[in-house]
């Protein structure tokens, strides 16, 4: 009897120590859980931080390339304009090269006319005055 209370004294507290270590146990995987949460926790804040970075960085490299694209763009532009004013200046230099030569033209087959004229009416009048 008292051999059983002593064994039943004994069973209790092994039941209470192992229900202790299952207590710690538990405590011990709980504070693991929470560690790895932390990390991955701050793991992902990282990750964020570096997708953001990223995108960021992609945003300005964008913007650097429209930003270039639009100025090849202008200087192309420019360059257009500047050909077809000289293009432009050529043609009306051009065209006035041949208004004055057509001008010349005309004025060397007015001359002609009129002197061909006068040749007729000189030759008209020695012919009256030879008859």
């Amino acid at each position: 009897t008292s051999l059983q209370k002593h064994s039943y004294v004994l069973r209790r507290f092994v039941k209470e120590q192992q229900e202790a270590l299952r207590v710690e146990e538990s405590k011990i995987l709980l504070e693991e859980e929470k560690e790895k949460k932390r990390l991955l926790e701050a793991k992902l804040k990282m990750l964020e931080r570096l997708s953001k970075e990223r995108e960021e960085k992609t945003k300005k490299e964008e913007a650097l390339r429209k930003q270039k694209l639009q100025f090849q763009e202008n200087y192309r532009k420019e360059l257009l304009e500047q050909i077809l004013e000289r293009k432009q200046k050529r043609t009306m230099e051009e065209f006035e090269k041949i208004m004055i030569r057509d001008q010349i033209e005309r004025e060397e087959d007015e001359y002609k006319t009129k002197k061909e004229e006068i040749k007729r009416q000189l030759e008209a009048k020695y012919e009256r005055i030879i008859q």
